[in-house]
C-alpha cells in the first residue's frame, strides 16, 4: 500500500490473498517516466521472505511456506531460496537424505499448479539461487534472462540437484537449458509428479 504501484497490479496481488511476512525490508524506488523501456517505476533493495504464500489464480501457481531472501532491482537481482537444510556430502552422513531443519519447525514449500497435476507438491528442502536480468531490446521488447544456480529440491519421494538458464528475447515461450542429478527417488511415487496431460490410464497404472 505504500509503494507507487499501478492500481491494476495491486488489485491482482490482493486477489491472490497473500500471506506470510516481509522482514528486514530495505526498498527504494523512483519514477523513471512513462516512456521508460523497463517500466515507469524502478525499485531496488532487499527483503527477507518468511513463510510467504498466495493463492493460485489465472495461470499463477499457488505457493505456501516460501522462505527466501530477495535482493536487487527491477533490472537485475537474485532470489535465494532457504527452505530446509541443504543435503551436502559430509563424512559419516548419507548425502542422499535431507537433514533436519535448523529451526526444527520449518514449514515445507508447497506448490499448487491447479489442474496441471493431480495434487499439490510439497518440498522439505528447496535451496539455491535464482537470478534475473531485464534489458530493453532494440525492437522495444523487454528481454529476460533467468539463471538457476546450485538448486536443490527434495522431499520423502526424491532429492534432486540442478542448474540452468532461461532466456526470452522475442515473443514466445523463450529458450530453456537445464541439467541436473537425481540423487534418490522412490519409484512408487513417480505418478505424483506426472502432469495430467499424460493419459490417466498411464498415471493410474504407475500408481497401482
Amino acid at each position: 500500500k505504500t509503494l507507487p504501484l499501478p492500481a491494476a497490479f495491486v488489485e491482482r496481488w490482493l486477489a491472490l490473498q497473500p500471506t506470510g511476512s516481509l522482514d528486514e525490508v530495505d526498498l527504494r524506488w523512483r519514477d523513471e517516466g512513462e516512456s521508460a523501456p523497463l517500466g515507469r517505476f524502478s525499485v531496488e533493495g532487499s527483503v527477507a521472505l518468511q513463510r510467504v504464500g498466495w493463492r493460485g489464480e489465472g495461470g499463477v501457481p499457488g505457493v505456501a511456506g516460501l522462505d527466501a531472501r530477495l535482493s536487487g532491482s527491477t533490472q537485475a537481482g537474485e532470489l535465494r531460496l532457504e527452505v530446509g537444510d541443504r543435503a551436502s556430502p559430509r563424512a559419516g552422513r548419507d548425502e542422499t537424505k535431507p537433514g533436519p531443519s535448523r529451526s526444527g519447525t520449518s514449514a515445507p514449500l508447497r506448490l499448487d499448479f491447479g489442474t496441471l497435476f493431480e495434487t499439490a507438491m510439497s518440498f522439505d528442502t528447496a535451496r539455491g539461487t535464482v537470478s534475473w536480468k531485464r534489458e530493453a531490446a532494440p525492437d522495444g521488447r523487454v528481454a529476460m534472462h533467468l539463471a538457476a544456480r546450485d538448486m536443490e529440491a527434495g522431499n520423502a519421494d526424491a532429492l534432486a540437484q540442478f542448474s540452468g538458464t532461461w532466456d526470452r528475447e522475442r515473443a514466445g515461450p523463450g529458450v530453456a537449458n537445464f541439467s541436473g542429478t537425481l540423487l534418490r527417488a522412490d519409484a512408487t511415487a513417480v505418478h505424483r509428479y506426472l502432469p495430467t496431460t499424460i493419459d490417466a490410464a498411464t498415471r493410474h497404472y504407475l500408481r497401482d
